[in-house]
Order: C-alpha cells, then sequence, then structure tokens
C-alpha cells in the first residue's frame, strides 16, 4: 500500500482546499485504489474537520494557548519534535503538494529523493507574490510533477518560470457529478428570493468566492450599480464572518436594494438555484472551482479576457468573454439575459459540457496513474 502524504496549505472553504478534499473522498471510496493517506495542513479553517474525521491528519500551525509563555514553547518545540518525526523524517512513497505555496514545507523533507506532485492553481503575479514570501520558490526547484490548473497556467510555468513541458500536465478543476445532484430546484429559488427581497422577475447574477481583490469584488458591485435600473440583483457569496461582511458593504459602498453579499456555508451549493448568470469579476483566477460548479448547474458565465483559465471553457452558447474589466461590457451583456433571452435556453449544453471537462471520474484517474508512474 502506497504511504502518500497531501498538502494543504489550509483548510478553508475555498477551491484549491476543497478540490483537494474531493479528490482524497474519490480516492477513499474507490475500489482498487489502495493507498494509505495522510494529510499535512498548513494552517486550519472550516474544512479542517472534514479532513480529520475522513483521514489522518497533522495542523503544521498549530497554536498553544496556555497562559504560561514557558509552557507554550516548551509545547511549541514537542510538537515540532512530534512532525518531524510522523511527517518530515518519514519515507513516504509520494507528496503531493496542493497549490504552489507549500514551498517552505518540501524543503522540510530528510529525504530529498520522495517523488512530489503539485498542483498549481496560481497565475503569475500570485506566484511572484509566494516567491517573495518564501512559500513558492521551492516548489518550483523540488516537483518532479506540475498539474496545471488550467492552459494558462501551464503557459505560466513554462515561459515565465521555466519548467519544461514535460513536467507539465494540464488538469481542470474537477467535481464529482454522483455525490452532488447538480439540478436547481425551483422551490429554493423562490424560498432565496423571499429571504433576500428579491423580485420574482428579476435576474439573479451571482458569484461566490473570497472578498480579495483578487477576484474583483469592487468590479462586481460597480456593475450592480451601473444595472441599478434595469431588474437585476447581484448576489455575492463569500464573506468570512458578519464582521468582514459589514466591513465590505462600507468599503465597497454597497447600499443600493439590487446587492447582497452574503456569509459563505457549507451548504453554500443552494446559491446555485438562485443564480441565474455568473459574472465571474476575477481579474485573476487560473480556473475557479466556481466556474465547474456553476456550468454543472447549467449556468451560462461571463468573464474578463486574460483573467484566467475560465475562458478556455467558455463558448459562444456558455456566455460571453469581456475585455479586461470592461464592466460597461458585462453591463450590456446582462441586458442579453433580462431581455427576453432566457438564461436557461443552453443549460443543457452547458451542464453537458461541464461533465465532459469537470468530471472527477476522468481526472482522478489520471491523478492515479501519474502517481504509479512516479512510485513505480
Amino acid at each position: 500500500m502506497k504511504k502518500i502524504l497531501f498538502i494543504s496549505h489550509d483548510a478553508s472553504r475555498t477551491g484549491a482546499p476543497m478540490l483537494l478534499f474531493n479528490l482524497l473522498i474519490w480516492l477513499k471510496n474507490t475500489k482498487n485504489i489502495n493507498y494509505n493517506i495522510t494529510v499535512l495542513l498548513g494552517d486550519g479553517g472550516e474544512l479542517q474537520q472534514d479532513f480529520s474525521n475522513n483521514f489522518k491528519t497533522f495542523l503544521l500551525n498549530k497554536k498553544y494557548n496556555f497562559i504560561n509563555k514557558r509552557i507554550n514553547n516548551i509545547a511549541n518545540k514537542v510538537y515540532a519534535k512530534y512532525l518531524k518525526k510522523r511527517i518530515f523524517n518519514k519515507n513516504w512513497d509520494l507528496i503531493f503538494s496542493n497549490t504552489i505555496v507549500n514551498g517552505h514545507i518540501l524543503q522540510q523533507f530528510t529525504n530529498k529523493s520522495i517523488p512530489k506532485i503539485a498542483y498549481v492553481h496560481e497565475l503569475e503575479d500570485s506566484i511572484n507574490l509566494f516567491i517573495k514570501r518564501g512559500k513558492a520558490a521551492k516548489t518550483l526547484e523540488l516537483a518532479n510533477l506540475f498539474f496545471c490548473g488550467s492552459q494558462m497556467v501551464q503557459q505560466t510555468l513554462t515561459e515565465k518560470f521555466n519548467i519544461a513541458t514535460q513536467k507539465t500536465k494540464v488538469m481542470y478543476s474537477f467535481i464529482n457529478f454522483k455525490n452532488e445532484l447538480y439540478q436547481k430546484k425551483e422551490n429554493l429559488n423562490i424560498e432565496l428570493r423571499k429571504e433576500l427581497d428579491i423580485h420574482p422577475n428579476a435576474t439573479v447574477v451571482g458569484m461566490l468566492g473570497s472578498l480579495i481583490n483578487r477576484k474583483g469584488p469592487d468590479l462586481f458591485f460597480k456593475t450592480a450599480a451601473k444595472c441599478s435600473e434595469q431588474l437585476f440583483h447581484f448576489v455575492w457569496v463569500g464573506a468570512n464572518n458578519k464582521q468582514e461582511l459589514n466591513s465590505k458593504l462600507t468599503e465597497l459602498n454597497i447600499n443600493n436594494k439590487n446587492s447582497s453579499i452574503l456569509v459563505s456555508s457549507a451548504n453554500y451549493h443552494q446559491y446555485y438555484s438562485l443564480i441565474d448568470v455568473l459574472f465571474l469579476s476575477s481579474r485573476e483566477d487560473p480556473y475557479p472551482l466556481v466556474m465547474a460548479e456553476a456550468s454543472a448547474y447549467g449556468i451560462p458565465i461571463i468573464c474578463f479576457d486574460g483573467a484566467g483559465g475560465t475562458q478556455e471553457f467558455i463558448d459562444d452558447k456558455i456566455g460571453f468573454i469581456a475585455p479586461f474589466e470592461d464592466i460597461d461590457f458585462v453591463s450590456e451583456k446582462l441586458k442579453y439575459f433580462s431581455e427576453g433571452n432566457n438564461s436557461k435556453k443552453n443549460a443543457k449544453y452547458i451542464q453537458q459540457k461541464s461533465l465532459q471537462w469537470h468530471d472527477i471520474e476522468k481526472s482522478a484517474r489520471i491523478i492515479v496513474n501519474e502517481i504509479a508512474k512516479l512510485t513505480s
């Protein structure tokens, strides 16, 4: 049985950790795949308990809160020795590092010959930022194989960071079509519209993601302001808590009735029954999980040109690619869906293409095959 360590930079309810968790559950539940799986989390988060409930899980940046500083220091030293024995001195058959930001972790392993796979979800600006923070350079140096979240990620690694093309393989975000029924629920749509005070006939423009500059919440809500005279409602799901939600309401100057920010939760999937159009307002997003999920529900998509790999998926039946940060263009295209052009028109086509591109069954088999090559 192969002993494989999977590393996640944290356990937040965001795309990369969720992608890894879904992969591990698939590996755990699939016959004839016998891995001894261990998980190392750089930091905790909402998914930490889910990881711990299913796999042997260790937390790198464990924080002790003893009142006595001396006891805290002793506890930290003891835990560091424990991790060294259980993680860093162990002869794993393979290390699978999810995201590029685990380089500072990869360099700590005693046995430098352990084969390593890095699943990269970042583009040039983010990679350079994490290199400056000391978290990415060692990933680029030590990984034997790079799964790339999109063709744009692959191009970034080979052209900007001199990674050999033969060491890269494109692997789009994937979802388990068997575990989740990707069908909109009309009763849930009605219920959520009442809860959020959304007009029954309004076109709902949605986005799910962290409220960070890279995701473009400012662009999303500036577009909402431009569309305030039409029957639209803009919903962003992704605030970490109510404190961040209130802070962003003030920062983004959101006070018009056609906009909502919601706190993210484990049942975030319910909002896909509400959303008519996904406006992926990101400035940089290699290939977001939210896009794979939204398309699985048959939801049309608008994104910015040059912002990431989403445009590799979009065609004229799926949505529109707007010039970078051009919210006037986005506003005009959103009118397309509100002026008698039903957003459900191509839903079946979008769902079918999502199944072809994003099915975990296909992607996970490729991952398994590459693991077998590196551990043979």
